[in-house]
């Protein structure tokens, strides 16, 4: 299978899991266990379920895995960070220069939801070594458009353009993602990530 075929398939079992009913994730795990999608990406993948979809989404989507392949596939390596440092590390591998801007604007919302999203989601997930950036990235493009999520969706997609994603990956996240909104959505995300890949990577 080629990579291109593997990440169509995360991408999709992705978006079930995230936003679809537990009948599309069943159908959409299956679908890339039938197809030969190594079992440790999958497992990968669902753990992003985390940050992006919550724990529910997450529980319900090992819960059907888990009934397909009872092993455990990818590596234990979340553990907590006492020093911050993983999350901070992760935190700019998908923010680079616009790191600090971002942290000032999650602290202005709330505090404890920075840490909550440095220390928990990028520091125990997002920052995982055993799933490749580019993939992570493309997936988050794909569950952010969806949830008509714009500004957060622009900057993974330059994320996904800095960690080595083809525009071709990218553009097939865009397109899955907004087969999930309405027309008037599907605009405004169109020209959201356009944007993103006009603008310079390092940014």
């Amino acid at each position: 299978m080629t990579n291109a075929a593997v990440e169509h398939h995360l991408i999709r079992l992705f978006l079930a899991a995230g936003h679809g009913s537990a009948l599309e994730a069943e159908v959409a795990l299956r679908a890339a266990v039938e197809a030969g999608v190594p079992p440790s990406l999958i497992e990968e993948s669902l753990l992003l379920l985390i940050p992006y979809g919550g724990v529910p989404r997450a529980l319900l989507a090992f819960g059907i895995l888990r009934r397909m392949l009872p092993t455990l596939s990818a590596a234990v390596i979340g553990r907590p960070d006492p020093t911050g440092l993983r999350g901070k590390q992760a935190f700019e591998a998908v923010y680079a220069n616009s790191t600090e801007t971002v942290t000032i604007l999650l602290n202005n919302l709330h505090p404890d939801l920075a840490a909550a999203a440095v220390e928990d989601a990028y520091g125990r997930v997002l920052a995982r070594e055993s799933f490749p950036w580019r993939t992570k990235e493309v997936l988050a493009v794909a569950f952010l458009v969806a949830l008509g999520a714009e500004p957060q969706a622009q900057a993974h997609a330059r994320a996904a353009l800095r960690h080595g994603a083809s525009q071709n990956s990218i553009q097939l996240a865009l397109e899955l993602g907004m087969a999930r909104l309405d027309e008037a959505a599907q605009r405004g995300a169109m020209i959201a990530i356009a944007a993103a890949l006009r603008t310079r990577t390092d940014s």
